[in-house]
């Protein structure tokens, strides 16, 4: 895929060429004196504007993605299913909200949760488990994922408000 794409430094000279003499201006001595970071209410140093934009994202979505997508199995298909959990695994991690131990575990949690009780459907004679098992590797799949998800939203992080007016 590289190779159709060229050269780095043919792609990188022609972006220079096309962005114009000076793209962006910075760290050039003819841009000028830098502008300096913003600064007031929401602007510490090493806050959101150094974190990528991540705060944009906020953690309901995960939280719902992660929630919703074992009851959706029950009424869609399981691509639906999937690109709906992986959705919610993706926006847990773009989130800042959770420390990444949090995250990891509910990523394992909500992949293992949902493996482990098919894996054993499929190694082994469900109807020898008897109702009561196939109930309790049901409930593992749609209770367990929800569990999470409340965790999940009690332990965020929500940006600190301002003094009330």
């Amino acid at each position: 895929m590289l190779r159709e794409l060229g050269d780095p430094r043919t792609i990188a000279a022609t972006a220079l060429r096309e962005a114009g003499p000076h793209p962006a201006g910075a760290g050039h001595p003819s841009a000028g004196p830098a502008v300096p970071p913003p600064a007031g209410p929401g602007y510490a140093p090493g806050g959101p504007a150094r974190r990528g934009g991540r705060e944009r994202i906020s953690p309901w979505c995960a939280v719902v993605l992660l929630a919703v997508a074992s009851p959706l199995s029950l009424v869609a298909p399981v691509l639906l299913t999937g690109v709906v959990r992986i959705a919610g695994v993706v926006m847990l991690w773009l989130t800042p909200s959770w420390p990444v131990g949090r995250r990891w575990i509910a990523t394992l949690v909500t992949v293992l949760v949902i493996a482990v009780p098919n894996t054993i459907a499929l190694l082994t004679d469900v109807s020898g488990m008897g109702a009561p098992g196939i109930a309790a590797l049901t409930v593992a799949q749609f209770v367990v994922p929800l569990a999470v998800s409340v965790w999940l939203w009690r332990t965020a992080r929500r940006p600190e408000s301002g003094p009330a007016a």
